[in-house]
């Protein structure tokens, strides 16, 4: 009555300071003296991932291989976050090309970011001969379309893996997923880690 709240507000408050844990609360030990805090396993906003900056990298090295133009359209677009129409009236072009232009040069960038060449796109070297494993599972394949076989995915996304453009390349049936690479790369990494 002193303080004018009910019972249920006193209650309330209670439960809300008992509900509280320190920052600086181990959640982990290690048992090496580098215990892991709480305040350590919290995610800064305004911090970048290592991820975040290395694709920042490879952005900004493939707008560097577009033409003058094309580099304008992609700055504007997304840098200086000009609308398609601001941009045609712009070039003097209608909105619908300038939609072709942009959609244009954003495959340009994914081709060229994915490790793709235009120009050498027709005579691409792919291994198609070449022992490949699998590093999930240890298993040994005397070609990628082999392997392609076995998973159950086609040669092109295997291809693709293997040059370094996705990550995973299938799954074992409890849902694994599958990392490959030909196997002189394999044992070569392997003679440098040893």
């Amino acid at each position: 009555q002193y303080l004018k709240i009910t019972i249920e507000e006193v209650d309330s408050a209670i439960n809300a300071m008992s509900n509280f844990t320190s920052l600086y609360r181990t959640n982990y030990y290690s048992g090496d003296g580098e215990d892991l805090l709480l305040i350590d396993t919290i995610k800064n906003k305004k911090s970048i991932s290592e991820e975040q900056i290395i694709n920042k990298i490879i952005l900004k090295e493939a707008i560097n291989q577009l033409d003058k133009k094309e580099r304008e359209i992609i700055e504007l677009r997304y840098y200086k976050e000009a609308t398609q129409q601001e941009m045609a009236n712009k070039f003097q072009i209608s909105q619908p090309v300038m939609s072709r232009i942009e959609k244009r040069i954003l495959n340009k960038l994914k081709m060229i970011i994915l490790g793709k060449k235009i120009e050498e796109k027709k005579t691409h070297n792919i291994r198609e001969n070449n022992e490949i494993i699998c590093i999930t599972t240890g298993e040994m394949f005397k070609s990628p379309k082999e392997a392609s076989i076995k998973i159950g995915r086609n040669v092109a996304s295997l291809h693709y893996h293997l040059r370094g453009a996705t990550k995973f390349c299938g799954k074992l049936p409890d849902g694994t997923k599958l990392k490959w690479m030909y196997c002189e790369d394999y044992l070569e990494l392997k003679k440098e880690i040893s």
